[in-house]
Order: structure tokens, then C-alpha cells, then sequence
């Protein structure tokens, strides 16, 4: 995987996926990776969020009627970790309606 399929190699699965869902189905991903290396560039979640992957779920197939936002949490990474230090992540929260 180079560095910009990191940031972009959920979406052809979420492509797949999405449509096998029922109403009410939830859909939710993480990738600690790339928000980690990403969320330097940003000055909040929401912001990497509306940015980096609402577009990409639009272009999945998701409405954006389905696309309800995230949900912040905290995280303790070790400090040797390289690519996230953070002391919160976000997980994407989409429900088939």
C-alpha cells in the first residue's frame, strides 16, 4: 500500500458493503493510520472528517442523508507509536435509513 492508499483503501469496501445493509444498518470504520498522519493538518475532527471522507463515502454510494457524523473518544497511544499522537480519535458513523 503506498501513502496515498492509506488514506483511501476503506472506501472500495464500504462501496461493496453499503448496499448489503438494512435499514436501520449501521456502518462504521477507523483507520488510526491515516487520521493519525492526517489530523496534524486540521484543526478538528469535523473538519478531517467533512475534508478527507465524506467526500469519499458520497463518491462510495452512502447518501449523505445516511452520513450522520462521528463520535470523539479518547485514546492512550504508546509514545513510540509513529503515527498517531493523539489523546483523541473519531470513528465515522453512517445509518442506512
Amino acid at each position: 500500500m503506498n501513502a496515498d492508499e492509506q488514506h483511501t483503501h476503506q472506501f472500495p469496501f464500504i462501496k461493496k458493503v453499503y448496499p448489503l445493509l438494512k435499514k436501520g444498518g449501521i456502518l462504521s470504520y477507523c483507520n488510526l493510520t491515516s487520521t493519525g498522519v492526517l489530523k496534524n493538518r486540521y484543526d478538528s475532527w469535523e473538519a478531517l472528517f467533512n475534508e478527507t471522507q465524506v467526500p469519499y463515502l458520497l463518491e462510495a454510494g452512502v447518501p449523505e442523508k445516511d452520513i450522520k457524523g462521528i463520535i470523539i473518544f479518547k485514546v492512550y497511544p504508546p509514545t513510540e507509536c509513529l503515527y498517531f499522537q493523539h489523546k483523541t480519535a473519531m470513528i465515522p458513523i453512517i445509518v442506512k435509513e
